[in-house]
């Protein structure tokens, strides 16, 4: 096994990049296995771990930063890339990067040989009511979004996008073929 791919999704989008990365690896030759966060083990054969989770209200999910939080010995003996997925790139990278947004990755910071921020989608309807509450809250209460406004942020939106996906795994795929 020469990757791991280890994910948290809370409603698939982020599971269906996992698989998007982990085909574009095989295509490559890379052989690879893609796991949920919840049930990942490390593999000591693997060289290179992809971490990925999407972003709600600036955080991780938090089986997501547990797994880190586990797993932080082993992780600090690989190679990392590490994937937030998000509707919007801004508010998840700046100048310290993905770093600001997950605390957990402060430790592995060494390690990280790449980090990047994906596009996702948000389904309004498939969300659960808790979620669709904080969203229409957070839309009302703190960007003071009027009805026209509101009403359009609060469409279902997908910005998944398969070529930034495989952009994206051609990055990792050079890296582990360097050997990082």
């Amino acid at each position: 096994m020469q990757c791991q791919i280890i994910y948290s999704s809370k409603y698939g989008s982020t599971k269906l990049i996992s698989q998007w990365i982990g085909e574009k690896l095989l295509h490559h030759e890379i052989q690879n296995e893609i796991i949920s966060s919840q049930k990942a083990t490390l593999c000591n054969e693997s060289n290179h771990i992809v971490l990925i989770s999407p972003v709600y209200s600036g955080k991780a999910l938090k089986e997501f930063t547990s797994f880190i939080t586990e797993n932080q010995t082993l992780l600090l003996k690989k190679s990392l890339s590490i994937v937030c997925v998000a509707m919007q790139k801004e508010r998840c990278f700046n100048n310290q990067g993905i770093l600001n947004i997950i605390s957990e990755f402060t430790q592995l910071h060494k390690n990280i040989i790449h980090q990047e921020v994906l596009l996702g989608e948000m389904i309004y309807s498939n969300m659960t009511k808790e979620d669709q509450t904080s969203l229409y809250s957070f839309y009302t209460k703190i960007m003071k979004f009027e009805d026209e406004k509101l009403k359009e942020k609060l469409e279902s939106t997908s910005l998944l996008n398969k070529k930034s996906v495989w952009e994206l795994a051609s990055i990792i795929i050079k890296n582990i073929k360097k050997g990082n």
